[in-house]
């Protein structure tokens, strides 16, 4: 997987709780590479005012059965 680019890899289209994304802490300080787990950023996001917050502001495009479509919004 090193010698490809985020964009050439296979798409994930069920996220479970155990899956493993890489997370760069401190990316303004001293940044180290690390990893999180799904549920761990879930659990972030679903707790952190602010994130919910402005994920509710940005009126994210949904498809019918309310998914956020990704490729509307990262192109």
């Amino acid at each position: 997987m090193a010698d490809k680019k985020i964009t050439q890899l296979t798409a994930l289209t069920a996220v479970d709780n155990a899956d493993v994304l890489a997370i760069v802490d401190d990316p303004a300080g001293s940044p180290v590479t690390k990893k999180v787990t799904a549920d761990v950023l879930g659990e972030y996001m679903s707790t952190n005012t602010h994130v919910t917050n402005a994920i509710s502001a940005a009126s994210l495009p949904v498809d019918a059965a309310n998914n956020i479509l990704a490729n509307t919004v990262f192109g």
